[in-house]
């Protein structure tokens, strides 16, 4: 008898093998077995082991289910030898078809094997699982600013997304400011102007699902704008400013050259004609589309230092060092005479006709054609001197007189504070010294009487003021107005058909400010009494008339950007500040020569004073900037300045304890 497949694998036996050959048998896998059911049956049979039958076996076994190792696609199980039995051999071998304790994500199949030394085997099979439970990984994604473009799409940074096992899909959705679906890690593409949000939907290789969102926002690109300073104010450079936004940068350019990085951009006879433009850059870095502006010189007011209605006429030497000279009339004319110039840096004459009379006439540069220029707004002097008395201020008096007059005269060596604001005349006598305090002044005429060279008569000024004159202004030689350089326009014009003049006559006369007479004339003239050729003249402001004309030589013309006064020792008159030819003060015992003015190399002070103190000295140009200082000087020697200023006007102020001069330099080229 054989059998054959037993479960467990056995190869069979032969029935030869059992006692007596004969009869019914029980046929069991093993002994154990065997044993169990004959005990159950009250152990009546005998039993026999058969020859080899169910040699060798391996105990059941048991399916393993676990999750992936963290970061990995599979999972780590060890599995344990199973329990095996073979009965005719003790060195029985185990083996399985899957070699290592790595699973990959899924079900594998392992195969156990055993064999004994009689080439008996058994098999058994076990399951491992590895289930995938690890979502993708999306890295952090911080907003992005951008700003607009006109094109509306934008580049913005590709999601990084991992996983474990590999990634299968990704999507996103826009919401927002902008709205709109896709695919793939890069979102890239048009977005509206604000806030969108971008999410992100992520699928592995298993079904795992990671979200993740960013931000977009596309900023609104500034709006650059500019506005022009008014053509009102006297002394103003054209002055571009920026519309201001916090935290902002401009950018001024003309072509690819900057000129400017400031909010304000200022337009002068220096800067040369053409298209400005204008670009804002706000705090995150967005650039405004430029905005332009053309600039033409000629065309703004405050780059004349002298334009007239009619005819400007400039005698022998007179020279204008900055500014140009305009004429506005279509028969109006400009007429130079022997020796005279315009000649500073950018500076020109234009006028429908241009006359030269004589040699050695410097004009950089001529245009024929009307000045075409918005004036300042004209102010005039309406109030009524009707009941106010008249009044005289003795020679050699201090004084501060508060209250308006009529006729006001002060007589030489006086020194007089006026704080009133309306007078019909002022006389103002030889060597007198005259300080308003009011900014606003209305006057008929004003005479400045001649002074001497060692007492000039001085009109002062406390602070800007605006000098409303209906009549005339006369100033005579070695005279001073506004040393301070105060911001002064002298108005001259009423509502009567008649002309106002502005008159110059003598030497060693200083003026700085300016005149606007647009009915009348402003003339320069010799007193009749000097024969030098140098009249020591100097003329600084903007002068503003329907005709103009200086028959005085070597007149000193220059323009003046105003507000760029020098310290002022004392608001009011001392004693101790001023002089008369009758009564020399201390401030007279400190006097000041300049040798070598106008000059076109350096200047020499020479310093003479009663007192041994120290001198000090600052030296400023024409905008109030420090050019050069000398601390503790001698007081009575001499010192050099000047040698590296370039051609213009300079002030160089003279400090002596509580004495105090200030003169003007002129540097030519």
């Amino acid at each position: 008898m054989e059998a054959n497949a037993f479960p467990g694998g056995g190869t069979g036996f032969i029935a030869g093998n059992i006692p007596g050959n004969s009869g019914t048998y029980f046929i069991y896998r093993d002994t154990v077995q065997a044993t169990a059911v004959n005990a159950a049956l009250g152990n009546i049979y005998p039993m026999a082991n058969g020859f080899a039958g169910l040699a060798t076996f391996v105990r059941p076994l048991f399916d393993y289910s676990v999750v992936n190792d963290a970061n990995a696609c599979g999972g780590t199980v060890t599995l344990q030898t199973p329990e095996t039995y073979s009965y005719c051999a003790n060195n029985a071998s185990v083996t399985k078809d899957f070699q290592g304790a790595f699973f990959p994500i899924g079900t594998t199949k392992v195969t156990w094997t055993i064999t004994d030394s009689n080439g008996n085997t058994d098999t058994a099979c076990q399951y491992v699982t590895v289930i995938d439970n690890e979502n993708p990984t999306i890295e952090a994604m911080p907003a992005t600013t951008l700003c607009y473009n006109a094109s509306g799409n934008y580049q913005v940074p590709s999601l990084v997304a991992t996983d474990n096992c590999g990634i299968y899909s990704v999507s996103y959705v826009i919401t927002g400011a902008t709205n709109r679906t896709g695919t793939g890690l890069d979102a890239s593409g048009n977005f509206n102007v604000g806030s969108s949000t971008i999410t992100f939907t992520v699928m592995d290789v298993n079904g795992n699902i990671k979200t993740g969102s960013t931000d977009v926002i596309i900023t609104a690109a500034p709006v650059a704008a500019y506005t022009v300073s008014t053509p009102d104010a006297f002394c103003n450079q054209l002055v571009l400013t920026a519309n201001a936004a916090p935290g902002a940068s401009y950018t001024w350019k003309q072509g690819t050259t900057t000129v400017s990085t400031q909010q304000t951009l200022g337009l002068g006879l220096t800067n040369t004609d053409g298209t400005y433009e204008l670009t804002t850059t706000t705090s995150n870095g967005c650039t405004s589309s430029p905005v332009t502006y053309v600039y033409n010189k000629q065309t703004v007011a405050g780059n004349y230092t002298i334009l007239v209605a009619n005819d400007v006429k400039l005698g022998v030497g007179n020279k204008v060092v900055t500014g140009s000279v305009g004429v506005m009339n279509t028969l109006g004319r400009a007429i130079f005479e022997q020796n005279s110039s315009v000649a500073g840096m950018g500076a020109f004459v234009k006028a429908p006709k241009v006359y030269k009379y004589g040699t050695g006439i410097n004009l950089a540069s001529v245009i024929l054609g009307r000045a075409t220029v918005t004036l300042p707004s004209m102010k005039y002097n309406t109030a009524s001197t009707k009941n106010l008395r008249n009044y005289t201020v003795n020679r050699n008096t201090t004084v501060t007189l508060n209250g308006n007059y009529a006729d006001l005269i002060i007589r030489e060596g006086a020194n007089v504070v006026l704080s009133g604001d309306n007078f019909k005349t002022i006389r103002i006598g030889a060597g007198a010294r005259v300080q308003f305090t009011a900014s606003v002044i209305n006057i008929s005429d004003v005479v400045v009487e001649a002074g001497t060279s060692s007492a000039n008569t001085t009109v002062r000024f406390a602070a800007d003021a605006e000098m409303k004159i209906t009549g005339s202004v006369q100033l005579m030689s070695n005279t001073r107005v506004n040393p301070d350089q105060r911001k002064v326009t002298f108005y001259m014009g009423d509502s009567n058909n008649d002309d106002e003049r502005f008159t110059v006559t003598g030497t060693n006369i200083q003026f700085t400010g300016n005149v606007y007479l647009p009915k009348g004339l402003i003339k320069l003239n010799p007193d009749g009494r000097s024969s030098s050729t140098n009249s020591n003249v100097f003329m600084t402001g903007f002068f503003i008339t329907q005709n103009l004309e200086s028959t005085l030589p070597n007149v000193t013309w220059n323009s003046y950007s105003c507000g760029n006064a020098l310290p002022v020792v004392s608001s009011g008159w001392t004693s101790s500040q001023f002089t008369t030819a009758e009564n020399k003060t201390t401030d007279e015992s400190f006097t000041v020569q300049v040798i070598g003015n106008p000059s076109t190399s350096y200047f020499t002070l020479k310093l003479q004073s009663s007192s041994q103190a120290a001198v000090q000295i600052r030296v400023t140009d024409a905008t109030g900037r420090t050019v050069e200082a000398k601390a503790n000087n001698n007081a009575n020697s001499t010192v050099q300045i000047g040698h590296n200023f370039k051609p213009g006007i300079y002030y160089a102020e003279l400090l002596q304890g509580s004495s105090r001069k200030v003169v003007q330099l002129m540097k030519l080229r």
